[in-house]
């Protein structure tokens, strides 16, 4: 490295002005040329500061003073210029995986539009298959013989009169109704359910009085959408009745407490991976600084990169421990099974236990809030979308929690 130049600085010299008289004189000529080397005594007075204050010239501002090879070397490395934290934070977009139409339930391929009906009534028979002492694989049987293409069974052989005599006899006796007697020999079965439906607050266009009236020859000119909504109907019935009502904390409860524990104990592991990978990434912009420990600013820059995976942790611990709570144990929809979660567009998913096939997450799509004539489609994934699916799942609660939080921030500022 080549040395810096010192600038030359031009010096003033002012010599005292001469009396009158003393131009020629032997003293004053002496007195001007004086030798060299006295001249340059005077000049190193004058720069020096022993002189004339007039006289003293100020070279600091213009010399420059080569660094010292330690001094360069004990530099302070300047700062790497760290993330700004965002003043609000946005959560970012993710898309739900592209499901394959499903029109096959228990290896029974079903019209699109009963798909829904149908994993309502098998649905309904796994949760309470103990409680009415259901046969195992009896619901599909009666599912399958619904939607045959030909349905040759007598009455007296058919399994879907068989469920609905059984289901019929659980809600005659919590009615006190015990005295009737039903058979599927005759129509008397028949009568009992619309004796059902004269009593229910819940009125259908497809069944009104008359339609009993007719008597079975009615129920046989039904088609298989029609039989399966009637089946569901008294399903709903039975809802009511103290045998099932009893049966909650076993069968619902139960489940809810099982399911949410498992759900609580994950949110809790990946908040503690959250945290080590939080230490970590502190740790190597410290080393990256020089040792330099952060400021506060940096700090929560780099927190704040982690908000998204914070705000689904925090979404499924509330999600968990609402599961949880007992004041939610004896709801009066608790005999219904809820969806795992419902986006705003439309999307419900759902988590069955009728439905085996991995992964057991089912879409049902509502349809936008402008359709006219809203149809009603269900969806199922492959294995491999599994993980995108779950991921779209914590999205929606995370948006959802983040709302809520605004919505308390707006109305505190508010007032």
């Amino acid at each position: 490295m080549q040395e810096d130049a010192i600038e030359a600085v031009p010096l003033t010299i002012v010599a005292a002005p001469l009396e009158r008289g003393q131009e020629n004189s032997e003293q004053n000529h002496v007195k001007i040329k004086k030798s060299k080397k006295s001249k340059r005594e005077e000049l190193q007075v004058v720069n020096n500061g022993g002189g004339n204050d007039q006289a003293a010239v100020d070279t600091s501002s213009t010399k420059r003073i080569k660094a010292s090879k330690d001094a360069e070397g004990n530099k302070i490395k300047k700062r790497k210029p760290v993330l700004k934290k965002k003043e609000e934070y946005q959560l970012e977009e993710v898309m739900p995986p592209q499901g394959t139409s499903l029109i096959t339930v228990s290896g029974i391929e079903l019209p699109r539009e009963d798909v829904g009906a149908a994993l309502q009534f098998l649905e309904f028979c796994s949760t309470f298959e103990k409680a009415l002492d259901l046969r195992k694989g009896q619901a599909e049987s009666v599912v399958r013989e619904m939607f045959a293409r030909r349905d040759t069974r007598r009455q007296e052989h058919s399994t879907l009169t068989g469920m609905i005599i059984q289901i019929l006899t659980v809600i005659l006796k919590d009615r006190g109704q015990t005295s009737l007697r039903m058979s599927a020999t005759d129509s008397s079965w028949f009568t009992a359910v619309g004796i059902c439906f004269l009593e229910s607050d819940v009125k259908l266009d497809d069944f009104r009085p008359e339609f009993f009236k007719r008597g079975i020859v009615a129920y046989e000119e039904l088609d298989s959408s029609k039989r399966l909504k009637l089946l569901n109907f008294l399903c709903d019935e039975l809802l009511g009745t103290s045998q099932l009502r009893d049966c909650i904390d076993d069968v619902e409860t139960i489940q809810r407490k099982k399911e949410g524990k498992e759900m609580l104990n994950a949110a809790k592991e990946k908040e503690k991976q959250l945290k080590q990978i939080l230490e970590d990434e502190l740790a190597k912009a410290v080393a990256e600084n020089g040792g330099v420990p952060l400021t506060t600013e940096e700090h929560d820059a780099i927190a704040s990169q982690m908000n998204a995976e914070n705000e689904e942790v925090r979404s499924e611990m509330l999600s968990a421990m609402e599961m949880l709570s007992t004041k939610n144990q004896k709801c009066n929809d608790a005999l219904r099974t809820k969806p795992l979660e419902v986006d705003d567009n439309g999307l419900v998913f759902w988590k069955l236990k009728c439905y085996n096939e991995e992964p057991n997450i089912l879409v049902q799509d509502l349809g936008s809030g402008s359709d006219e004539i809203p149809q009603e489609k269900w969806y199922a994934f492959s294995p491999e979308q599994k993980p995108q699916l779950e991921k779209y799942i914590r999205f929606v609660r995370a948006k959802r929690c983040q709302a809520k939080r605004q919505a308390k921030q707006n109305a505190s500022t508010s007032t």
